[in-house]
């Protein structure tokens, strides 16, 4: 199997990671994966920081685009095949405050069990050497001259650049 270093034996290798993307949901794996598709033997220096654990309720939904999965096909991720079971939207009916607007457009949009297509995602980006800490999440970030300091209450990291894809209220 692969052996990574933990946070500690990071700290003492001086382990400086090149990202470092707080949030494991779909915007945080995407874009793990696509540093993994573009630069696979860097992988090792990328790590998602995540607060929950896998699976775990979200209040959001789980639309995925239709446009978006020729993107995610290439990252080696096909929800057709593999994917999560799912549902296609047979139209789209948008609401805010006193306005509605319904839209009769079946079939561009598949609808995932939020949790269910976060588990698989994380799962995928796990099994192609990615490196996911679940249950930490961040408590601080330094933003130096020369690096980022990210700061959890098991560790702190460094990198070259840090990723926002923690939702509303991003720390980052």
């Amino acid at each position: 199997g692969n052996i990574r270093a933990g946070p500690i034996e990071a700290r003492k290798a001086g382990m400086r990671y090149l990202a470092i993307i707080v949030g494991a949901g779909p915007a945080g794996i995407a874009a793990a994966l696509h540093l993994h598709k573009q630069r696979p033997e860097l992988c090792r220096r990328v790590l998602v920081i995540e607060k929950k654990k896998h699976p775990r309720k979200k209040l959001c939904g789980g639309g995925v685009n239709a446009k978006a999965l020729p993107v995610l096909r290439e990252m080696g991720v096909d929800l057709l095949q593999e994917g999560p079971q799912r549902l296609v939207a047979a139209g789209y009916d948008v609401r805010f405050e006193e306005k509605r607007r319904v839209f009769d457009e079946p079939g561009g949009t598949l609808v995932f069990d939020r949790a269910a297509l976060d588990d698989f995602l994380c799962r995928k980006a796990k099994d192609a050497g990615i490196e996911i800490r679940e249950e930490e999440a961040v408590e601080g970030i330094d933003f130096g001259k020369s690096a980022v300091r990210v700061r959890t209450a098991k560790a702190e990291y460094e990198a070259d650049c840090v990723v926002g894809a923690d939702g509303v209220g991003s720390l980052v």
